[in-house]
């Protein structure tokens, strides 16, 4: 529902793609939807809804990224980040107390894992 009077949520499990190498246009900025390509994370997290209504979001890095990363305002389910082999040059830090964090660093899902919290 894309109405100011409700907060946006995720109606099923999302997944979305960072390509730095991607140029946004002002278009991606308007609706948060399954397949997005964002250039960033950040510009990512401008337009993500923050209740995942116990869904799953999935992230998967086309190239490596150069940004300080900061999710915080996610609540209600999970988010998977999957780099693919590729690279965040910055930092990546994750505030939240109601959603299930994990890192993929390999495309394999098995290697390299990190799990937060």
């Amino acid at each position: 529902i894309y109405n100011p009077k409700y907060q946006p949520s995720l109606t099923g499990t999302t997944n979305v793609y960072i390509d730095a190498t991607k140029t946004d246009s002002v278009s991606d900025y308007r609706y948060f939807s399954d397949g997005a390509i964002f250039s960033s994370f950040n510009n990512m997290m401008s337009v993500m809804p923050g209740i995942l209504n116990g869904n799953r979001l999935n992230i998967y890095m086309n190239s490596d990224v150069t940004e300080n990363i900061y999710m915080w305002k996610f609540t209600g389910g999970e988010v998977f980040i999957h780099m693919q082999g590729h690279t965040i040059n910055g930092n990546l830090a994750i505030e939240s107390q109601s959603t299930l964090f994990k890192v993929f660093g390999h495309p394999d899902l098995s290697v390299n894992t990190a799990h937060y919290p």
